[in-house]
């Protein structure tokens, strides 16, 4: 969860009460102050059900601090890469994918349907332009 605001009031209270307990259940945060709350005065049933939330600070190695745009809008990542993990999942899947066109296709010639193959490059096409348009309205502030 990030906090972020103008409010002096956040961090006043964090700085007197240090953390903030929240129930995982959200009808059960209603008229409780998670503040003067003490999961360990609770009984052992009812404290799994409390997560602490309390200020944390950033560490920042002094490189360059790389910040969200259009074209990159991952906070998590340190450069412009794509994680492994990612490549090996698209990896995955697509070998997953033909597999199961393989295995469901019925036996004989396979052909394409020129009709779906090109609705589905003008559905790609309009969704382009699309991106595009809103692209350019959003680089134009009051957009």
């Amino acid at each position: 969860m990030i906090i972020a605001g103008c409010n002096s009031r956040i961090p006043a209270a964090f700085a007197q009460h240090k953390k903030f307990w929240l129930d995982t259940v959200p009808v059960q945060n209603l008229g409780v102050d998670g503040f003067a709350l003490r999961p360990e005065t609770m009984a052992p049933d009812q404290q799994r059900n409390f997560e602490r939330i309390s200020p944390t600070t950033l560490i920042h190695d002094g490189g360059e601090v790389v910040t969200t745009s259009d074209d990159w809008p991952f906070l998590y990542l340190r450069g412009k890469l794509i994680p492994d993990l990612t490549i090996r999942s698209m990896v995955v899947l697509g070998l997953l994918g033909l597999g199961m066109v393989y295995l469901f296709l019925p036996k004989g010639r396979i052909a394409i349907n020129g009709r779906m193959f090109f609705l589905g490059a003008a559905f790609m096409l309009l969704e382009t332009r699309l991106w595009f348009r809103w692209h350019s309205y959003s680089a134009v502030p009051g957009w």
